[in-house]
């Protein structure tokens, strides 16, 4: 049963802008996902490697991890959690992505709920989706490095 301290579950619905077809996912994150832990989230739920630029429009307000000679932002992605914001169902916000192109998400509160389980399940999973994020970095670092070899032609990694 949930109680008034149960951590809120948000359904997220997040569809790429100008796109045809439409490209969607949807989401169940808990109000205590940090906006570092959202940006994580969507790399998986999209299958992308995180290898452009990105940043959340919030209220009007930039949010996003900071790389050196990229955007610079005032807040600590690793703290500011989705509580932070209060969002009401059917509130939107915006996650761009490779600012090249870009991809602009709308991402939509569908539902918010407090169910105990759900939150639970939610929280324990972080760690996982932490782990799979650095080793799925490494993986896709290791195939652009092999990539690079063999379009340079330094190397030939079956022995032929």
């Amino acid at each position: 049963m949930p109680t008034p301290d149960s951590p809120a579950v948000y359904q997220l619905r997040i569809r790429l802008d100008r796109i045809s077809p439409l490209i969607w996912r949807r989401l169940l994150v808990t109000d205590a996902t940090t906006i570092a832990e959202l940006h994580a989230i969507i790399q998986i739920a999209f299958g992308w490697s995180d290898s452009h630029l990105h940043q959340f429009i919030i209220h009007g307000k930039p949010y996003g991890i900071a790389y050196l000679g990229g955007v610079s932002f005032a807040d600590n992605p690793d703290q500011i959690r989705l509580a932070d914001f209060h969002f009401r169902t059917s509130e939107r916000f915006y996650y761009e992505y490779n600012f090249h192109v870009p991809w602009r998400h709308e991402i939509i509160t569908d539902s918010i709920t407090k169910h105990p389980r759900t939150a639970i399940t939610m929280r324990r999973l972080m760690p996982a989706i932490r782990h799979f994020m650095v080793k799925y970095h490494f993986h896709i670092a290791s195939l652009n490095e092999l990539g690079s070899c063999r379009l340079r032609g330094e190397g030939d990694h079956h022995g032929a």
